[in-house]
């Protein structure tokens, strides 16, 4: 880890939006998008993203099982072109106190990467649980997994801890393995998505993701990925897309069931899903974040998570 190629730091400080993977209680994963600000100290072995108190569920679970991963699986908007996947896999922490931690160097890339926070009593008032509520989720890098393309089993570069054996088949859900979300009914969003993960738990309990391309087919998704573990898993399923500074924007995140065979032919069947879309205008993302945070910090605040802006590590 003494030494991160220019293809890697390059993509670590350019990527313009990533893919958060984190644990379940079952040992799946499930992922988000989220942005990093191009933020990552190769010289420490760490990566950073941010987010608010009022996305507070994925606070918890990290907070429960640190084992997480950072993404970086598109160029789009991005300055470089390099093809590469790169995963990012440690342990992450986070403050309990939003304050102290934004930089001028870290403001200058927020206005690069993000919509520039606008003043004014209203904007103000919208803004103040996602703006003011925010922390950094540093990962501590354990390793760092490096694919340059998509229809290889195997990586082209790992960095730092080698690289464990492939994963186990994990035992079945007690409710089954049949679909239970239709993922008909979001084929025109699959559609509009530029960008699709795949992600499940390697042998070390580490998140592990990979790019694909899905296809409706009756209640399941198939793609093709030779990476993927043989046998069956709990696994997450990401499909996003996003515009310059993040005005518009909109994600799919299932969790579910994947089965894949020898030759890297996958089947998932979604099990549950979350999405949200929002248009590519500046009053939609002032609205849609402001409230959504606004919202979410009162469910922190309500569950004993924050009090006076402060996060609970009790929880109570």
């Amino acid at each position: 880890m003494a030494t991160w190629p220019d293809h890697v730091t390059d993509i670590l400080g350019n990527d313009r939006c990533v893919a958060l993977a984190y644990r379940t209680p079952a040992a799946g994963v499930a992922m988000t998008p989220v942005v990093t600000l191009g933020a990552f100290d190769a010289e420490a072995a760490t990566v950073t993203t941010t987010t608010s108190f009022g996305a507070w569920r994925k606070l918890v679970r990290l907070q429960a099982d640190a084992r997480a991963a950072l993404v970086y699986h598109t160029r789009h908007l991005s300055d470089v072109d390099h093809p590469h996947l790169v995963v990012a896999q440690g342990r992450a922490s986070f403050p309990d106190e939003p304050g102290g931690w934004m930089t001028p160097e870290l403001e200058a890339r927020h206005d690069e990467f993000m919509h520039p926070r606008r003043r004014g009593r209203f904007r103000d008032w919208i803004g103040h649980e996602y703006y003011d509520f925010r922390v950094p989720v540093t990962i501590a890098v354990d390793r760092v997994v490096v694919f340059d393309r998509d229809d290889r089993a195997e990586p082209s570069e790992v960095l730092g801890r080698d690289l464990p054996p492939r994963p186990a088949a994990q035992e079945s859900p007690a409710k089954g393995t049949d679909p239970r979300v239709a993922p008909r009914k979001w084929r025109a969003r699959f559609e509009r998505a530029r960008h699709h993960l795949v992600g499940y738990t390697d042998a070390e309990g580490y998140p592990m993701a990979h790019r694909v391309q899905p296809r409706v087919d009756g209640d399941a998704l198939r793609f093709e990925c030779p990476a993927l573990p043989v046998g069956g898993r709990r696994a997450g399923f990401l499909s996003h897309w996003f515009e310059r500074h993040m005005v518009g924007q909109g994600s799919d995140v299932f969790t579910g069931w994947l089965e894949v065979d020898d030759t890297g032919s996958a089947r998932y069947a979604p099990h549950t899903v979350g999405g949200y879309a929002v248009p590519a205008t500046d009053l939609a993302f002032e609205l849609g974040s402001g409230l959504t945070m606004k919202f979410g910090y009162r469910g922190a605040v309500k569950r004993g998570l924050v009090r006076d802006g402060i996060w609970q590590r009790s929880g109570s």
